[in-house]
């Protein structure tokens, strides 16, 4: 994340003592927040983010078998904060499943080296294409060294996946108790929770409904005002204090 870099820390603390309020997607960004600035964590509310449930929906006709995983790769260093590579040799150590990861450019993929048969690379594609490729999966693998949040994670459970991630930022958070929070290094666990999540299909419609929940349009419109209507109060508090 834009933190882990000294020219990103002074970039960060500029605006952060500049502004009246931070705006954090994710508990795990406050807390983040917290440790790399204490006295930012006053400054900080949770703005969740909004999904369109009536856009990422499942297909009618069930999911397939496939084990899929998206992250937008335009160079090494961003399909190595994602976790490309550990896919990647999650796809060569398990050959009787069916791997894809979405949103790969193709200068990247030969950095990969030799790359599995069972595994299919893609470019990155708008939504509506990559919608279908939701649909088709069974399993969401989020193998993130660093994430904030995951909003393709969220995407991938609104169109009916069970999703398997790291165990760092926000991630588990999100999954809760209808996914699974791995250690990422540890490809013998991942293996583990993608069998198992395979073996449990109900909690396809448990996903959906965590992101329906949690994670509306609607949701985050209120969300938007709370903090509007909070920045607002403070500004004229302060005016009518001068006055």
């Amino acid at each position: 994340g834009f933190l882990s870099t000294a020219r990103g820390r002074m970039l960060a603390a500029i605006h952060f003592r500049a502004c009246t309020q931070i705006w954090a997607v994710s508990e795990a960004l406050v807390r983040q927040l917290s440790v790399f600035r204490p006295k930012l964590q006053k400054k900080s509310i949770r703005v969740p983010v909004g999904f369109d449930s009536g856009f990422w929906t499942p297909r009618e006709n069930g999911p397939g078998e496939s084990i899929l995983s998206v992250a937008l790769a335009g160079d090494w260093h961003r399909a190595h904060v994602k976790g490309l590579d550990r896919v990647v040799e999650c796809a060569r150590r398990m050959p009787e499943r069916s791997f894809e990861i979405v949103g790969v450019e193709p200068s990247v993929v030969p950095l990969f080296g030799s790359l599995p048969t069972n595994l299919r690379v893609r470019r990155p594609m708008a939504a509506d294409e990559l919608r279908a490729h939701y649909q088709a999966a069974s399993v969401y693998l989020q193998l993130s060294r660093d994430e904030g949040f995951g909003g393709a994670v969220a995407e991938a459970m609104a169109s009916g996946c069970i999703p398997v991630v790291s165990r760092v930022g926000g991630l588990p958070e999100l999954v809760r108790d209808v996914g699974f929070d791995v250690d990422p290094d540890d490809l013998g666990s991942v293996a583990n929770a993608i069998g198992t999540a395979m073996q449990h299909p109900e909690l396809r419609e448990r996903c959906r409904a965590s992101i329906i929940e949690r994670f509306s349009l609607e949701r985050r419109e209120q969300a938007l005002a709370r903090g509007i209507r909070t920045l607002l109060t403070r500004r004229f508090s302060r005016g009518k204090a001068g006055i």
